[in-house]
């Protein structure tokens, strides 16, 4: 289901129901930004996709350390927009009563061009992974 699946993704974001630091810090009346100079604990809690988050964010031009608002609010933009993709890609999913698969996704994306080619780019990595763990995990035949 939907929810089963965005909890899958908040656990593999690192965000599995656990208050915000940024809760904590504007409790607190701290909301400045940390110097360069200082220890950062932050970064050992980051989880991988935070961390590809704040690097695509000053691959884009943000600061190398960005302000912590800032990828909360585009994790949840990001979440939002997979959340509507994958409902869009159920209901048509449930019109055919299948579970949802990349063909429904693909439908969903057809007008944007970009999107639908990186979601067929990562889709075939995605395969290509599956692949070659099967190959690596089978026991090989033994000839007598």
């Amino acid at each position: 289901s939907l929810e089963t699946l965005l909890e899958t993704m908040e656990a593999e974001m690192g965000k599995a129901a656990e208050p915000s630091k940024t809760a904590a810090a504007e409790a607190s009346g701290s909301n400045k930004r940390k110097r360069d100079d200082e220890d950062d604990d932050d970064a050992a809690d980051d989880s991988p996709f935070e961390r590809t988050l704040k690097d695509l964010m000053f691959a884009y031009g943000d600061d190398k350390k960005p302000l912590q608002e800032s990828v909360d609010l585009l994790r949840e933009l990001i979440r939002e927009y997979i959340r509507g993709l994958i409902q869009d890609a159920m209901k048509i999913a449930s019109n055919n009563d299948h579970a949802v698969q990349f063909a429904h996704i693909r439908q969903v994306l057809r007008k944007d061009h970009p999107k639908l080619y990186l979601a067929r780019t990562k889709y075939n990595e995605y395969k290509q992974a599956q692949k070659q763990r099967r190959e690596a995990t089978r026991i090989p035949s033994l000839e007598f």
